[in-house]
């Protein structure tokens, strides 16, 4: 029996050392240079909702997920009417988001009111409720710094799962 496993341990010992001096990864090609960050200078290559033959910039509204788990980031963006793109120049405008939870259905509860302080806002919704899911609102508003006077809002509905 103790030769048995002493020839076992020797052919075990012998596969290893076999297995352990070929390399397992070949890196003969292996390119480790940073991704290329194209910059888009013609409106025509931007690829936003609405997009068309007739090259409408984008349709107006707020996009990004309609769908997060809680806690995670989700990234939304303004996309504001032409009307008030002639209207308000850009150095006026300023932007506000609206944070409203569904409490119980039907019924949204105002939680905060932000500086957004841009178009495009980085998101993470908190847990809110007792509920597996909540459905919150982000209503985004632009407004002019000047005088003060809200020119536009846009919502966008997320169902967050808790």
């Amino acid at each position: 029996m103790k030769k048995q496993i002493k020839k076992i341990t020797v052919l075990c010992t012998i596969v290893l050392l076999a297995s352990c001096t070929k390399p397992e990864i070949e890196n003969e090609d292996e390119n480790l240079s940073t991704p290329q960050i194209e910059i888009v200078e013609n409106g025509k290559d931007w690829g936003f909702p609405g997009d068309d033959e007739l090259q409408n910039p984008h349709i107006p509204g707020v996009f990004g997920p309609s769908a997060l788990d809680a806690y995670e980031k989700g990234i939304y963006s303004y996309f504001l009417p032409k009307d008030v793109l002639a209207e308000l120049p850009s150095h006026l405008r300023d932007f506000k988001i609206r944070f409203w939870a569904e409490n119980y259905p039907g019924f949204l509860d105002l939680i905060e009111t932000e500086n957004a302080g841009a178009s495009t806002s980085g998101v993470e919704f908190p847990i809110y409720g007792s509920g597996k899911t909540t459905r919150w609102r982000l209503e985004y508003m632009v407004y002019n710094k000047k005088t003060g006077e809200f020119v536009d809002s846009k919502f966008k509905d997320v169902l967050i799962t808790n």
